[in-house]
């Protein structure tokens, strides 16, 4: 029963993790915003800009989306 679990655990990872790539475009932050977050540049434009409302967004988005799997 166990390893069952775990199975579907891994079965729901990719699953969440194909659908948000085909969202998104990707699922590494840097991929979809192409910014550097080691830098102090990247990382100020990031939070004055409207990138965090997006983030919220997608965060929703995949709420609903875990939501609707299990």
């Amino acid at each position: 029963e166990e390893i069952n679990n775990f199975n579907r655990a891994i079965n729901y990872s990719e699953e969440l993790g194909n659908w948000f790539r085909n969202e998104f475009g990707s699922v590494t932050c840097h991929d979809i915003w192409r910014f550097n977050f080691s830098g102090k540049k990247d990382v100020e434009t990031y939070i004055s800009g409207h990138c965090m409302l997006q983030c919220a967004y997608m965060a929703k988005k995949v709420a609903q989306k875990v939501n609707m799997m299990i």
